[in-house]
């Protein structure tokens, strides 16, 4: 009789007949999202699932590392029956493909499984008379274009998801489309100075307006923390939110930045000369600093946000009028 007494990928087997019979362990790895297609910068969780195909492995233990090409971001993660999950932001692309790399244990080889996470593109335009335009993933939802309107629309906001948006128009007015709720407006109220654009909060339960006078209005979930008066000639151009919601950032026209609740003032332009003036905003995904844009593409940094380039000094055909960042 042989008696074989397995290592760390094979079961023990035994051979009454002096021949011996080696069983091979397996495991596979199933990676799964918990969005697909996911959003741009907005976090999702990775799952990976360990199963063995052949009896006497037993559920897997060990330890699974996430990661896409080169870029590990969540290594050596403990398996837990079976399952080790990765909560992660969604990196900005076409699609990314993610491996999770099993490490095995005493009695299951290693294995990996792969997921190709797509990634959800498209943006919608609005113009002034509430006509809207829906590209590449953006869902078209209805839009104010053929209706009269009080004054025209100034800015628009979506959920991070993508199911749903607000126009504003320069009276305070708010139009909802898709599954996004309506929390109240200025429309109709009077105005000392007309709103300048909208910012939503982050889950989608309210809204900032914002008017060139440094006027803030908050309704539903978003929170008001101050406003600033100013003269005519330093108009607010642009509003932007910390990533918690308990703060945000004023931009004026002279380059000037006011923060408000737990949003950090990092450095302005405010007092400076500008070839031309500031239209809008961005912040870092921490909130830890953020860009200024001026009408011919001039782009200032402050904080830990990264100065990558500017049109600054390239002849454009039209201004730029906002900025958006990842």
């Amino acid at each position: 009789m042989a008696a074989y007494n397995g290592d760390p990928n094979f079961l023990t087997s035994v051979s009454a007949a002096q021949h011996l019979t080696v069983t091979a362990t397996t495991t596979s790895v199933t990676v799964t999202t918990s969005a697909q297609p996911g959003d741009p910068g907005h976090r999702v969780t990775f799952t990976a699932t360990l199963t063995v195909a052949a009896p006497g492995g037993g559920t897997p233990t060990g330890a699974v590392t996430f990661s896409s090409g080169s870029t590990v971001f969540c290594a050596a993660l403990v398996v837990v029956s079976g399952l080790a999950n990765c909560t992660e932001s969604v990196p900005v692309g076409t699609s990314q493909t993610i491996t999770a790399a099993y490490s095995g244990d005493t009695n299951n080889p290693p294995a990996s499984g792969q997921l190709v996470q797509q990634i959800r593109h498209g943006h919608w335009t609005v113009a002034r008379d509430g006509g809207m335009f829906a590209f590449g993933d953006a869902q078209f939802y209805g839009s104010m274009g053929g209706r009269f309107l009080n004054k025209p629309v100034v800015g628009i906001s979506a959920t991070n998801d993508g199911t749903g948006y607000w126009l504003v128009a320069s009276d305070g007015g708010i139009f909802a489309f898709g599954d996004v709720q309506f929390f109240g407006s200025e429309g109709g109220k009077p105005l000392n100075q007309p709103i300048v654009g909208m910012v939503a909060t982050a889950d989608g339960g309210g809204y900032w307006l914002v008017a060139s006078d440094g006027g803030v209005f908050a309704f539903g979930d978003a929170h008001f923390l101050g406003s600033k008066g100013l003269s005519s000639s330093a108009t607010i151009v642009g509003l932007a939110p910390t990533p918690d919601g308990q703060g945000y950032w004023l931009a004026a026209a002279d380059g000037s930045v006011y923060a408000f609740g737990d949003a950090q003032f990092f450095g302005s332009e405010g007092g400076q000369l500008l070839n031309q003036p500031i239209v809008g905003i961005g912040t870092t995904a921490d909130g830890g600093g953020y860009w200024l844009v001026a009408t011919d593409g001039g782009i200032f940094s402050f904080g830990n946000a990264i100065f990558d380039g500017s049109t600054g000094n390239i002849i454009l055909n039209a201004p730029n009028v906002s900025i958006a960042t990842i």
